[in-house]
């Protein structure tokens, strides 16, 4: 039996040894990097999205000198005033959009090759003041008695934002994610900053 070990492979110099070691290493090296960098499913997206469902983004940076308000996505009737709008709340810029919608935007979110952890019971919609700093977007799914979350890398960001822009079709909801998105720098075509002034 060969001792697959590089310093026998230094002291023996033997060419079948050394190939082996190395081949070990790089099958080992790479078996790693796959899991480290894995899809981590949350079963929670296989739970039905109803009413209760909430998604909430939220980006702090460390360097930031102003807080930035989460943005909520809340499910409400078609037929409800709110609909199509986006006030401000102390859990952040509330934006209330249709079940289909919403249904759209979690299984948008499912389709995001992240490792989501997942929480046995609901979150509390955290304000800005106290959610922790991160250079990184926060996306929680809350279901009724239990919640999703996962953390997308600043270079991650445009793209995988952009890809939730065709689950909205309230005009309100989507300009809110496209103004979320305006904080990345995240170039938008056609994107009207000053649209909707009661954002301010």
């Amino acid at each position: 039996m060969i001792n697959l070990n590089w310093k026998t492979c230094l002291i023996t110099r033997s060419s079948k040894n050394c190939f082996l070691v190395l081949l070990v290493l790089v099958f080992t090296s790479g078996r790693i990097q796959g899991a480290q960098h894995a899809k981590v499913e949350s079963r929670s997206f296989n739970l039905e999205v109803d009413h209760s469902v909430i998604v909430r983004l939220f980006y702090q940076p460390l360097n930031a000198d102003f807080l930035h308000a989460p943005l909520v996505f809340q499910v409400v009737d078609e037929s409800d005033p709110y609909l199509n709008k986006a006030p401000m709340t102390d859990a952040g810029r509330m934006v209330y959009i249709s079940l289909p919608e919403m249904r759209s935007l979690v299984h948008g979110l499912g389709q995001f090759q992240l490792a989501w952890q997942e929480f046995g019971q609901r979150k509390p919609l955290l304000p800005a003041w106290k959610s922790p700093a991160s250079d990184g977007l926060e996306i929680t799914v809350l279901y009724v008695e239990k919640a999703s979350q996962a953390h997308l890398s600043n270079k991650q960001t445009c793209q995988m934002l952009a890809r939730l822009n065709g689950a909205l079709k309230q005009p309100r909801a989507l300009w809110e994610l496209q103004r979320f998105e305006t904080n990345y720098a995240c170039k938008i075509r056609g994107f009207n900053p000053e649209e909707y002034p009661d954002h301010y």
